[in-house]
């Protein structure tokens, strides 16, 4: 009869001793370095302001939905810039025997319609348009009529002296499109059958991106293709030169995935970080002396 052969020593089954000891601190640890991080996330959370409380100023009631981007400019504002402006004229037009002054303008939008098309429009006090208007009319230029606007074309663009250009008075404001095409100049006009500012999440962008009624300069552009999935931006610059930078995601997934990064790199300079549902924006400082730099965007 075989003999049972000898039992091996059983082994202990799960952690050791010093495991055990471990395992209430690595806890506390995992605890502590998510509650520090929902912290983190959470206390630079801004919630989204209401579209009905968003007021709409009067530069954008000429800017159409369909455009690819803009950038509105506060001239009344921007001129106690000293050397902001090279000289006083602003735009001088040969063909009718115009010049148009620093003084004479409210406003200027430049908007970008398709992918190469540039409007721009310069709103005027009372005092020139009586004498724009009568220069216009005095003209022997080419014209259209479109919607009870008359369009009037300009051999040369008083702009780029290169090109043609077409030209109007429309609500207070002189829009200029430079080429051949009256497409981009009838869009503007066609602004109030289909406002930039009629989208809610515009408006929230506006509310959250604005920094108060006197800031100098607010741009909107469409991104395109990037690495971080966002699909349009706002930028607003305030007297002081405090520029607050919003991006705006398909979703707040998408932000999520990317909320690290644009901390590190995009934001890496600012002041502060916020978040809102589908939107990332920082406020970042600047110097008078860039201010040049500031309104280009660069």
């Amino acid at each position: 009869m075989v003999k049972d052969l000898p039992q091996k020593s059983k082994r202990k089954s799960g952690p050791s001793k010093i495991t055990k000891a471990f395992i209430p601190l690595i806890i506390l640890i995992l605890v502590l370095s998510y509650v520090a991080y929902f912290f983190s996330f959470s206390s630079n959370y801004v919630a989204p302001p209401s579209p009905s409380s968003f007021k709409q100023s009067e530069w954008m009631s000429m800017i159409p939905s369909q455009i690819e981007g803009f950038r509105y400019l506060n001239i009344t504002s921007l001129s106690s810039y000293p050397n902001l402006f090279s000289g006083g004229t602003i735009l001088s037009i040969p063909d009718i025997n115009l010049n148009i002054s620093l003084s004479d303008v409210t406003y200027g939008l430049d908007m970008l319609i398709g992918e190469d098309m540039i409007v721009s429009v310069i709103a005027l006090n009372p005092s020139i348009r009586d004498e724009v208007s009568s220069a216009l009319n005095a003209s022997s230029l080419e014209s259209t009529t479109y919607r009870n606007v008359t369009l009037y074309l300009l051999p040369l663009s008083p702009i780029t002296m290169q090109d043609s250009a077409w030209i109007c008075l429309h609500q207070g404001a002189l829009i200029l499109s430079e080429g051949k095409k009256t497409d981009g100049i009838k869009l503007i006009i066609d602004s109030d059958s289909s406002p930039f500012f009629n989208n809610d999440s515009i408006k929230i962008g506006y509310l959250l991106s604005s920094l108060g009624e006197d800031q100098l300069s607010f741009s909107y552009f469409r991104s395109g293709n990037n690495s971080y999935n966002v699909d349009w931006e706002m930028r607003s610059v305030k007297s002081g030169l405090t520029v607050r930078y919003l991006l705006h995601f398909p979703s707040s997934s998408d932000l999520d995935s990317k909320y690290s990064d644009l901390v590190k790199n995009i934001f890496a300079k600012s002041k502060s970080v916020y978040r809102s549902d589908y939107f990332i924006f920082g406020d970042f400082s600047y110097s008078p002396s860039e201010i040049r730099s500031v309104l280009m965007g660069l």
